[in-house]
């Protein structure tokens, strides 16, 4: 069974470097949330701290949805390691940063989930890296008790709401910003 780490079509030619990218999530204001809980199958713990963007920003560099792929779709993943074997392989380095496995997990482990599938978080990446500036940003996440000093920190350039207060009193602070009357 492979192990994290180990590369599974040793004769790929994809550079490691070249699937960077930064993350973000579509996650409904309702769910963000669920973020914070544990969920099976993931490594990571957030926390309740984070940046919203508007949709242009990430739109602007050039952010794309990510292109799910079924784990057990034989015929797709042949096609990626063909192209992975190929001398065409740097042609599509844009667009394998791009692409996430779901279903079965592709490096086994005996205590790990069965499924792994995080469609619903309707990612969006930026290949590369993502400068952003304070006009990008619709609002921010932290807990309550920092809502001031976080606004504060950012000239009150955009509000911070709580992501475990009620829904109700989230959405509510920010319908009533005028500065998200834009958003949907």
């Amino acid at each position: 069974m492979p192990r994290a780490g180990i590369v599974l079509n040793q004769n790929s030619r994809v550079q490691r470097d070249w699937l960077r990218a930064v993350c973000f999530t579509e996650t409904p204001v309702e769910h963000v949330k669920l973020q914070m809980s544990t969920i099976l199958g993931r490594k990571l713990h957030f926390q309740p701290y984070g940046l919203a963007f508007r949709e242009e920003a990430i739109r602007n560099a050039r952010g794309n949805p990510v292109f799910y792929v079924e784990t057990r779709n034989s015929p797709v993943w042949d096609s990626f390691d063909k192209l992975a074997e190929s001398d065409l392989c740097s042609s599509f380095r844009t667009f394998l940063p791009l692409v996430e496995a779901f279903g079965a997990p592709l490096f086994g482990r005996p205590y790990g989930p069965k499924e792994i599938d995080f469609r619903w978080e309707r990612e969006w990446r930026v290949v590369g890296d993502f400068s952003f500036t304070f006009s990008d940003v619709a609002f921010g996440f932290c807990p309550m008790d920092q809502i001031a000093r976080f606004e504060a920190m950012v000239g009150k350039q955009f509000p911070f709401v709580d992501p475990t207060e009620d829904v109700t009193l989230v959405k509510a602070k920010l319908r009533a910003d005028p500065r998200l009357a834009d958003l949907k």
